[in-house]
């Protein structure tokens, strides 16, 4: 794991997220390693969420070591 994935978790941990439709607490349902082939190498990691209340899924994608390098403002 890198350092930035691991900061990434943590903070998924112990921030609380709200549901975008109807406000209750996500679930965290667990991280998921992608495979480079499946996102074009663009994201190395999807966590997946769901909301108790209303049942929405969401799924966050953490961006790939060297898609965050290219994006770094030098």
């Amino acid at each position: 794991c890198t350092l930035f994935r691991m900061l990434y978790i943590c903070e998924l941990l112990e921030s609380k997220m709200n549901c975008w439709h109807c406000k209750s607490d996500l679930i965290w349902n667990g991280d998921h390693d992608l495979d480079p082939d499946e996102s074009d190498g663009q994201f190395s990691m999807v966590t997946s969420l769901s909301c108790p209340k209303c049942f929405t899924a969401i799924d966050v994608y953490y961006p790939s070591d060297e898609s965050i390098a290219e994006h770094l403002v030098p």
